[in-house]
């Protein structure tokens, strides 16, 4: 409680860290010299060359780099676009730094999840369009792992990939119609 850290990433992550307790410092006043210990990146589409740049500032001099999670990429009508990983890159890019990963696939994550669901991981299941992250994640934390078709993996990916979800499913309402059918039944 009451550490500085600098936050790259959307409203929500800005809220997380304050609602912690840490004491959020800003681009301009890292430009002006405050010392901050801590960077902690997630993603957001508002990012701008000045927050990259001081976070990078932070890490030449020895803040510790955190990342929500390495997501090099993000689904978008328009196709995958830069997600939180492409903006670690940039950063370990400018500082030879690799940040310590908080989210998927990291354990912390799901971990917490269980605890806040009051749930096992036999009863649980991680929901997600990534293998890399989301199915990797799952399954090293013991958790069933449900691959949805409609964000970056596709089924050629499911199918050469060493990490295997335990059901696919094209879209997050054909995973809805099917809960319906095992509720019901």
């Amino acid at each position: 409680e009451g550490t500085p850290v600098y936050v790259i990433g959307a409203k929500g992550l800005h809220a997380a860290m304050s609602a912690q307790g840490f004491d959020i410092r800003t681009a301009d006043e890292v430009e002006q010299g405050a010392d901050v210990p801590l960077v902690v990146l997630g993603f957001t589409p508002h990012v701008c060359y000045k927050d990259l740049a001081m976070g990078a500032l932070l890490v030449n001099r020895g803040a510790t780099f955190i990342g929500t999670n390495p997501d090099p990429s993000i689904p978008s009508e328009l196709g995958p676009l830069p997600g939180a990983g492409s903006m670690l890159a940039l950063i370990t890019a400018a500082t030879g730094v690799v940040p310590e990963t908080i989210g998927k696939p990291g354990p912390i994550m799901f971990d917490h999840a269980l605890e806040r669901l009051g749930s096992n991981k036999t009863d649980t299941a991680m929901v997600g369009d990534r293998i890399t992250t989301d199915v990797a994640g799952a399954k090293a934390a013991g958790l069933w792992a449900i691959l949805l078709l409609s964000g970056i993996a596709t089924r050629e990916d499911a199918s050469v990939s060493p990490i295997q979800p335990d059901l696919i499913f094209d879209d997050i309402s054909h995973l809805a119609a099917e809960l319906r059918q095992v509720v019901t039944h």
